[in-house]
């Protein structure tokens, strides 16, 4: 079965096909990472990656938007420690070709509507989060640049 899919794998990506997949999930990539940032989200991961990581820092916060999310459908990853610093836990997820725009836009409007409501049970400001993300080089919440440099 390996070799099936490698074989596979081997013949999409030696086909004028594998362009079109690529750039498709780019499209799709983009669309997620401008509603993300049209919402304020805080996103901490590479906007040209098809994974995604919603930087929370707190981890009861994370699990609170885990759940929050669960409940409205849909479920993503969460990180924490040791997979990740100790103040930086969030939510992962991947945007695949096998998302529509729809499934994009309902999990980007569910995180939106939960963040703020999980933000103030758990006492924790977008301060807070900007402070834990300092060093991380591709975090942003909105369209603006919270951390251009990574600090030694």
């Amino acid at each position: 079965s390996v070799m099936g899919a490698g074989i596979a794998v081997a013949k999409i990506a030696l086909s004028d096909e594998m362009q079109k997949l690529q750039e498709a999930l780019a499209k799709k990539i983009a669309f997620c990472q401008h509603l993300l940032e049209e919402k304020e989200l805080p996103i901490a991961s590479d906007p040209r990656s098809p994974i995604f990581y919603i930087g929370l820092g707190s981890l009861y916060l994370t699990f609170n938007m885990a759940e929050r999310i669960k409940e409205s459908g849909f479920f993503l990853n969460t990180m924490s420690y040791p997979a990740v610093a100790e103040n930086r836990s969030g939510l992962r997820f991947t945007i695949t070709l096998h998302h529509t725009e729809a499934d994009i836009r309902a999990l980007v409007e569910a995180l939106a509507y939960h963040f703020p409501i999980a933000l103030a049970e758990e006492g924790k400001t977008l301060q807070q989060i900007r402070h834990a993300f300092r060093k991380i080089a591709t975090f942003r919440i909105g369209r603006k640049e919270v951390c251009k440099t990574v600090e030694s």
